[in-house]
């Protein structure tokens, strides 16, 4: 798992995630000194910090203010805490520490009341980076108990929430406690009445106590559509934001619209156009995937005809005329930001097609269906850093939007697995010639002219057709990659690369320099020409069946399709009579049975958990080297 990087002793601080203003370093020394005290009771140690409070300026103060209110929020003075929440609000310090103390409000809300939906949105939807470890460790327990009483399993959110509350006895006994509590048998004697709960004294400003907007769209997803009308006029007229008012006149368009059908899926795709024929791909494999899930709800597919206003048009179809509980799709990037943000405004579930959604963390509504650049780099790294003990590594970046995120997601994992990038160079992706890729890796040009080759891999996120003319390249100028050992060279680097590469016509045209390279996928096909088939534990049988059912070999994209649909086909197939209960089937379903290892959807980042192969390319095909190859 990982951990909020700010995890000082296992107390409560949390990762130094970038803000708007100003940036978010580091705790000062005086919060560091006093959470090293563990023999001190949380309340004492708040009190020693609060008189540093108005001296301190900056993020320095925000520290102090949120480090208070998590501390009294431990040492059980809700009242204290959440006014040191509310007050670092007013501060601006930036989202990071805004999240924080809206987490930590929720937290309070929880431990008085419950999990109402008010409460579950911020449970859910606050990053697990931007928070400390304490909030985090309660979070899950929170969700664990939800799921407890919901009668769905609570392993996973009990497994994070003891992570986050390690070195904590006190914060694992609680969490356990609460665990056991919700599990517990109801009495079948009527029980001594609880004492009456006091409401707490702080009044919390409207502004942070309650977004009308937002519980306009849960009742509205709840099918509360009186409720969500009056918040609804609340949200209007408490607000001149010409985003709060586009996103009300959303809401007002659900609210005229259909009542939601809870037999009806929609699914956004491109049938007709230019990415008619992909389309019409995924949609036979998405709907093989949902006859294996079991679900007796009607998929209803839609036509973007793969651009963003066809895309926007097909789902407001869907939700306002034929009120689908939910929605997959779209599966074109350019259809994918403004479909997410409209789903999200009409409290839709969408479940997205693809990958350039990493964490869905800030949008309660929308979940990432299909496999991620972030996935592929953590289990690329996971593989060279930790099994091959490869800690250098250079970089050719294609100047292209896909080349630019994997290249930054790369970058982000090299730093978290504690590797080093040595050289990075960004080259034309419509070039022929790619021999100045090679001079600037090996940094030549120096007198002595010889490659300086001080890393040991190089990431190259490209097509499998274009990878192997850069890496003829970048031979070329003497760098020693793959099978390819110039004259002079004692030791030979490995090319590494993502899901792009897995075609066949990498062998053809690479050579010995793709000799020995890496790259991710979940599933290679079996091939269309002699090259040998390195079969991992049940791709013949998914072939077998896929075939069967279509007629037609299934392709990586295909297989994603398909175990998505049984995924999503498995959440709803127990029944899912409104918006909010479809989005909580998706966040508790554990599901069995994929190609692809997909069982869940993250409860923070919404990603659907996957088992991400890497792969060798040998010279007759490709072999797994992680998973569970034959």
């Amino acid at each position: 798992m990982i951990r909020s990087r700010w995890s000082i002793l296992s107390l409560i601080l949390a990762s130094a995630t970038a803000l708007a203003a100003p940036a978010r370093t580091g705790p000062p020394d005086v919060v560091v000194t006093a959470l090293a005290d563990q023999s001190t009771a949380p309340g004492d140690l708040a009190k020693g910090l609060e008189g540093r409070v108005k001296d301190a300026t900056g993020v320095d103060r925000a520290w102090l203010m949120l480090t208070i209110g998590e501390l009294r929020r431990l040492g059980g003075e809700p009242d204290t805490a959440r006014r040191w929440y509310v007050d670092l609000l007013s501060q601006a310090a930036g989202d990071s520490f805004d999240n924080a103390a809206r987490l930590g409000m929720a937290l309070l809300d929880a431990e008085r009341a419950g999990v109402d939906s008010t409460t579950l949105h911020t449970l859910i939807a606050t990053s697990e980076h931007d928070v400390p470890d304490t909030q985090n460790a309660d979070r899950f327990g929170f969700l664990a108990v939800r799921a407890v009483l919901n009668g769905t399993d609570s392993s996973a959110h009990v497994e994070r929430a003891h992570s986050y509350a390690a070195g904590r006895p006190d914060l694992l006994a609680r969490i356990d406690a609460r665990v056991a509590a919700a599990s517990a048998p109801k009495p079948t004697t009527p029980a001594a009445t609880p004492a009456p709960v006091v409401a707490m004294s702080v009044v919390t400003p409207a502004s942070v106590s309650a977004d009308p907007l937002r519980e306009a769209r849960d009742a509205l997803a709840d099918e509360h559509r009186d409720d969500a009308r009056a918040k609804l006029a609340a949200a209007q007229a408490g607000s001149s934001t010409p985003a709060v008012q586009a996103r009300a006149a959303l809401l007002l368009k659900a609210l005229d619209g259909a009542h939601t059908d809870a037999t009806r899926v929609g699914v956004l795709l491109p049938l007709t156009g230019k990415y008619g024929t992909a389309g019409q791909q995924v949609k036979e494999a998405l709907s093989v995937g949902w006859s294996m899930g079991g679900a007796m709800q009607q998929l209803v597919f839609a036509d973007t005809a793969g651009t963003p206003d066809g895309a926007l048009a097909a789902l407001d179809d869907l939700v306002l005329s034929k009120g689908v509980v939910g929605v997959i799709g779209p599966l074109l990037s350019p259809e994918l930001l403004p479909v997410v943000e409209r789903a999200d405004a009409y409290g839709v579930p969408l479940v997205a097609l693809n990958q350039g959604l990493d964490d869905a963390s800030t949008r309660p509504y929308v979940f990432q269906g299909w496999l991620t650049i972030r996935q592929q780099v953590d289990a690329l790294l996971d593989h060279t850093v930790g099994k091959l003990g490869i800690t250098t590594y250079a970089v050719l970046e294609p100047n292209n939007d896909y080349g630019h995120a994997s290249v930054d997601a790369f970058v982000a994992g090299v730093a978290a697995h504690g590797a080093t990038i040595t050289v990075r160079h960004l080259y034309d992706p419509d070039g022929t010639d790619y021999r100045e890729s090679g001079r600037a890796i090996g940094r030549k040009g120096r007198e002595d002219d010889v490659p300086l080759i001080d890393f040991g891999a190089i990431f190259l996120p490209d097509k499998a057709r274009r990878v192997s003319l850069v890496a003829a390249g970048v031979a070329v100028e003497d760098v020693p990659v793959g099978g390819f050992i110039p004259q002079g060279s004692d030791k030979s680097v490995r090319l590494l690369g993502l899901s792009g590469w897995n075609a066949y016509d990498l062998l053809a045209t690479g050579g010995s320099y793709m000799t020995r390279a890496l790259f991710t996928d979940v599933f290679v096909p079996p091939p269309e020409r002699a090259n040998h088939w390195y079969v991992a534990n049940g791709w013949q049988a998914f072939v077998d069946d896929f075939r069967s059912r279509t007629t037609r070999t299934p392709t990586p994209v295909e297989a994603l399709a398909v175990d998505l649909g049984n995924v999503v086909s498995q959440a709803i197939r127990d029944g899912a009579p409104t918006r909010l209960s479809f989005r909580d089937a998706l966040i508790d379903v554990v599901a069995t049975g994929t190609l692809t290892g997909a069982t869940r959807f993250d409860p923070v980042t919404h990603v659907l958990n996957r088992k991400v192969r890497v792969l060798s390319v040998e010279k007759d095909g490709f072999s797994t080297v992680t998973g569970d190859a034959n």
